[in-house]
């Protein structure tokens, strides 16, 4: 219930509905979360498995942070994804966007 990032497995149909990643965001941080905030959405919900996981090595986020020039931007891009989530027309609109996945 705790996990910040995620892994996740969605249907081809999910996958075309969202559009894919949203490559607004550029390099590390924060897609993940978009992306699951616009299935979470336009998909129905997301449902949880339990049981181990396994993380990839990556740099710890302040250290991305301090390599990424686009941190910033990715985050106010997710805080736009997180607010959204409320709202299905709120999300294609969002995602709708020049760059967005269904832009």
């Amino acid at each position: 219930p705790n996990t910040f990032s995620s892994v996740l497995a969605v249907p081809r149909k999910l996958w075309d509905a969202v559009g894919g990643f949203d490559e607004r965001h550029v390099g590390w941080g924060f897609e993940d979360l978009s992306f699951m905030a616009a299935c979470g959405t336009l998909g129905g919900g997301l449902e949880r498995v339990t049981g181990p996981i396994f993380h990839l090595a990556h740099p710890r986020h302040h250290e991305e942070r301090e390599g990424n020039p686009n941190h910033g931007k990715n985050q106010v891009l997710w805080e736009r994804y997180r607010d959204a989530r409320a709202s299905r027309a709120a999300m294609i609109a969002l995602m709708s966007e020049p760059g967005g996945p269904l832009g």
